[in-house]
């Protein structure tokens, strides 16, 4: 007997499979413009469709998993969902690593502001970026492969890395954190090893834009 659709029995993705190519999936999927504004939200000059966010994961869920998602729809969803929290989730977990080792937190105290700089933009490292950063960059790409392409994607979005945070009351009064990753450039640098942003990792397939 076949089994029915949205069946919740479903076993246990292979997310790891093939170099994690279905994880590389799921972040190329995360990175279209369309399900990034509804999911992680937009600038000022973009707008959204009237997609609900569990239709953007229905969508997200189909393109990573065409086969197994035709007989296990609302199970795969949900499974995938869960896949983009994690990633978000270890992604923030980095982030902050990066934020506070060494020179990664610059202190500019102007009335109680605590300026809490990001040293690497939502490109990824160029001439610019400090050997410690670049190094830490390194390592935590052995330990997350993912953490450039999710920089790109969620360092700039305010739901994602609040813009200020209260801290706390300092010396000079009330303290807020501001978390200002420096803007993405246009272009990579021509004179940067491109290995260095991508770290040998290959562009996945593209999400085809919804219908």
């Amino acid at each position: 007997m076949p089994r029915p659709k949205n069946q919740e029995g479903l076993q246990q993705l292979p997310w790891a499979s093939n170099n994690n190519a279905a994880v590389w999936r799921l972040v190329s999927a995360l990175e279209e413009p369309e399900n990034r504004r509804k999911l992680f939200g937009k600038s000022p000059s973009e707008n959204t469709s009237g997609d609900s966010k569990t239709k953007v994961y229905g969508r997200i869920a189909e393109f990573v998993w065409p086969e197994v998602y035709k007989d296990n729809q609302k199970a795969v969803t949900s499974r995938t969902k869960s896949k983009a929290e994690w990633l978000q989730k270890t992604y923030a977990k980095y982030l902050a690593r990066l934020r506070r080792t060494g020179e990664g937190v610059s202190r500019v105290n102007e009335g109680g502001a605590v300026h809490n700089d990001c040293p690497i933009s939502a490109d990824g490292p160029d001439e610019t970026t400090p050997e410690y950063a670049m190094n830490l960059w390194e390592e935590i790409h052995q330990e997350f492969p993912w953490f450039g392409a999710l920089h790109r994607i969620l360092s700039s979005r305010p739901n994602i890395v609040p813009p200020a945070i209260v801290t706390g009351v300092g010396p000079a009064g009330r303290e807020i954190t501001f978390n200002n990753p420096p803007p993405p450039s246009q272009s990579h640098d021509p004179d940067i090893d491109p290995a260095l942003y991508t770290l040998g990792h290959s562009d996945p397939p593209r999400m085809p834009a919804s219908a």
